[in-house]
């Protein structure tokens, strides 16, 4: 016997086995080639890639392009092979030579993603068409794609929308989809709404969320349908259902605005959590939103500060700007001026017009960044081009006033039209004053009233007070001290201190209201207390003259020096009277020759006076007749009678000036058409004088005088005490 022979019941059984194995041997011998490749596709659509294997590898080998395209389906899938991206493109490679749609899509693929193959989008390009001109959907949507992007061909949008519409044509969602978006966007072809909404719904009936999501904005916005937010609203429920994210967030809106369907924060926020699951940045936003305001949930600053963080860290402009105002109020986080302008430039330089505006602010007041009227002035014009009338009024501003742009008038003009005709109050007051002033525009005071008053009719304070302004001189409209009255205590009770100011004058004088002191101090203290110097100067003169409270100098002198020191020439005068006469302080005439002086530089006739008459006696300052007359001079030529007086008999008697009598006629005679009956003694000796000289006068130089006294003009005089 045979060493290891089997024998025995073993024998049998093996001989039954070998003789199964030729049985089912001859069988498959029997079968077509036909009919293994229909097995071995069928295996393969079973999943069952081994047994598909060895006959798909032969059919493939044999040039058969199904059983090529599906052996590079299994290398590039790694299905009952081990993955090889390069033996895909081979297979791929061999069945799209030879026409075979499908694999031309596939190797068009492998070169778009560089999958097995260099990345080439030209390669790509010429390999969807291929595809696509046999009509295959997917390839003609591809194609679409690489059109609108410009990959690998040249970017033609009318290109897109050809082969966008042949893949719609034969119901591929997705390209129905981009299709509508194309007429909703007007890419390619002529914008249409009604083309734009049909295919989205071709596209939503098939159950494709985008285009469900996208057919909801259609009924939402009235575009292409009618609108209708219940329809909105059942278009973003079905996407929002199989987990859009988009639409789920709007559906979110739609809960928390009450659109479509009652109002409710607890669904908008149930909706707002599903596409937070997703990391959607809009939800993020969203749900941030829904803890600032408290609603649907406890307010919870913390956390609403938490969820614009992420949304931001997205990159979402808007998430950026809420996160930064968080920084700016300390509202969920520390106060932090440096976060708050990293924020806001992120938004700004996407765009955002509201961060652009609020970065340029930070740069204006040196919050977080340095100081830098001129950047404060690039991001406003970002902002103003845009068309935010906010950032356009205050962009005029920085060119009326020259803050990081050159002053330019006319530029402030521009963007405060742009920024009045969107009805921005402030730029509406700014306007008015440019036309009642003629800057940048002509003068025109019918414009500048038409401006005041639609921003008054918006409540803005200085246009109140302007109006009462125009009233009370009768410019651009007939006068009107009642209703100038009105204007300046709308605008007063807001806290203008010019206002505040004018109303104290108008009671003081009984002009437009019953003249009332007391009324027109507490005017005038509201104003002074804001620091208007001419309020304070006017508080001075009611506590000095004892007009409607007692007489007291101690408070006279603080009002009068509050004043003084912001350079009020009629408080610097009155404040030199008062250091003269011992009055509310010591006397002292050096102080009392240091404010008229500053008073008299400043052309205010009585400083002028006064000074000339402290160095004609040398008090306060050492006598110097030059300097008396040099002062009575400047008074003189305003027409301050005294001083006139004075020059005369300075001119007569040759102190400060040679002796000149027809110049001495010339000042007497107009003293004495001058003083008034307040003054008889100072008229008669004008009188009295003027007489004398014209005695010793010959008659060319009486003639000579006469001739001068006619040419003469008053100078304009400063506002005094």
């Amino acid at each position: 016997m045979l060493s290891g022979m089997i024998t025995g019941p073993r024998v049998l059984a093996l001989t039954c086995l070998l003789a199964a194995m030729i049985l089912l041997v001859a069988t498959a011998l029997c079968l077509t080639p036909t009919q293994t490749l229909e097995k071995a596709q069928a295996e393969f659509g079973r999943g069952d890639y081994a047994s598909a294997l060895p006959s798909l590898r032969l059919h493939a080998e044999e040039g058969q392009p199904d059983a090529q395209n599906k052996l590079g389906i299994m290398y590039q899938q790694g299905w009952g092979v081990a993955s090889d991206h390069a033996k895909a493109v081979k297979w791929y490679r061999r069945a799209a030579e030879q026409g075979f749609a499908k694999a031309q899509f596939n190797l068009a693929l492998m070169y778009i993603n560089g999958r097995g193959v260099a990345r080439d989008d030209a390669q790509a390009a010429k390999w969807y068409r291929r595809a696509a001109e046999q009509g295959l959907p997917k390839a003609q949507f591809s194609l679409a794609l690489v059109y609108a992007k410009g990959r690998g061909v040249t970017r033609d949008r009318t290109e897109a929308a050809k082969w966008y519409r042949r893949a719609a044509e034969q119901g591929l969602p997705k390209a129905q989809n981009s299709l509508g978006s194309v007429y909703a966007y007007g890419r390619g072809v002529p914008r249409d709404d009604t083309e734009a909404a049909k295919w989205y719904r071709h596209a939503a009936e098939q159950g494709f969320a985008k285009a469900q999501s996208n057919l909801a904005a259609m009924y939402a916005n009235g575009r292409g349908v009618p609108r209708d937010d219940v329809q909105a609203v059942e278009w973003l429920r079905r996407a929002a259902e199989q987990g859009l994210a988009k639409a789920q967030t709007y559906l979110g809106h739609k809960y928390l605005r009450g659109e479509g369907v009652a109002s409710d924060d607890a669904e908008a926020l149930r909706w707002y959590r599903r596409a937070v699951e997703q990391d959607h940045a809009e939800a993020q936003f969203s749900l941030g939103f829904m803890y600032m305001g408290g609603k649907g949930v406890p307010r919870d600053d913390a956390e609403a500060a938490k969820w614009y963080r992420r949304a931001a860290e997205q990159g979402l402009a808007k998430a950026q700007s809420n996160l930064a105002l968080m920084y700016v109020n300390g509202r969920g986080v520390t106060r932090d001026h440096a976060q708050a302008a990293k924020w806001y430039r992120r938004a700004a330089e996407q765009g955002l017009a509201k961060a652009q505006s609020n970065l340029a602010l930070m740069y204006v007041n040196g919050r977080g960044v340095t100081r830098d009227h001129a950047q404060a002035a690039k991001w406003y014009r970002r902002a103003a081009e845009q068309g935010l009338a906010k950032a356009q009024s205050r962009l005029g501003y920085m060119y009326l006033r020259g803050e990081g742009v050159p002053p330019d008038d006319a530029e402030a003009a521009k963007w405060f039209q742009r920024a009045a005709q969107q009805g921005r109050a402030d730029a509406q007051a700014a306007l008015g004053y440019l036309y009642a002033h003629g800057q940048g525009v002509p003068q025109d005071d019918a414009e500048a009233l038409k401006w005041y008053r639609r921003a008054a009719g918006q409540g803005n304070a200085n246009a109140q007070a302007a109006l009462g302004q125009m009233y009370a001189d009768g410019e651009g409209i007939r006068r009107d001290e009642g209703e100038a009255a009105k204007r300046f205590r709308n605008a007063a009770e807001r806290g203008v201190v010019e206002a505040q100011f004018n109303l104290g004058v108008l009671y003081f004088v009984g002009r437009g209201v019953a003249r009332d002191d007391a009324e027109a101090m507490r005017w005038f203290r509201r104003a002074a207390e804001q620091g208007h110097a001419g309020a304070q100067s006017n508080l001075g003169v009611i506590y000095k003259d004892a007009r409607g409270v007692p007489r007291n100098d101690v408070k006279a002198v603080r009002w009068f020096l509050q004043a003084a020191e912001q350079g009020h020439a009629g408080a610097q005068y009155n404040l030199g009277v008062m250091y003269r006469d011992a009055r509310g302080v010591k006397r002292d005439d050096t102080e009392a020759a240091r404010w008229h002086r500053r008073a008299a530089e400043q052309g205010l006739a009585d400083a002028q006076y006064n000074l000339g008459v402290m160095y004609s006696k040398g008090e306060g300052v050492l006598r110097d007749d030059a300097e008396a007359m040099r002062w009575f001079v400047r008074a003189a030529e305003q027409g301050f009678a005294d001083a006139q007086l004075n020059l005369g008999v300075m001119y007569i008697t040759g102190r400060g000036a040679l002796k000149n009598p027809v110049l001495a006629y010339k000042w007497f005679s107009l003293a004495a058409s001058q003083l008034t009956a307040a003054k008889p003694e100072r008229r008669r000796a004008a009188v009295r004088y003027r007489d004398q000289v014209a005695s010793s006068l010959t008659p060319e130089e009486l003639g000579n005088a006469e001739r001068l006294i006619g040419e003469w003009r008053p100078e304009a005089q400063v506002p005094g005490r």
